[in-house]
């Protein structure tokens, strides 16, 4: 999936990826954070308008996050 998405998108995912990592550096390690972000996205695989993702990406997995972290 993410191979298609294009390059501004790549890019704002990384930092959604960076934000919850640095929101939760206390609680769980990045590879969680990264691994919660990808399966979302894979969720959102057939998705035609993407430019949505990372702020779908982000409210929904730390959502996810915040719910495991407490």
């Amino acid at each position: 999936m993410e191979a298609r998405l294009p390059t501004d998108v790549q890019h704002q995912l990384k930092g959604v990826v960076n934000q919850l990592a640095d929101e939760f550096a206390r609680a769980l390690p990045r590879e969680v954070v990264e691994s919660r972000a990808h399966a979302k996205l894979v969720e959102f695989g057939d998705a035609r308008v993407v430019v949505f993702l990372p702020v779908l990406v982000y409210r929904y997995v730390r959502e996810e996050l915040r719910a495991n972290a407490s």
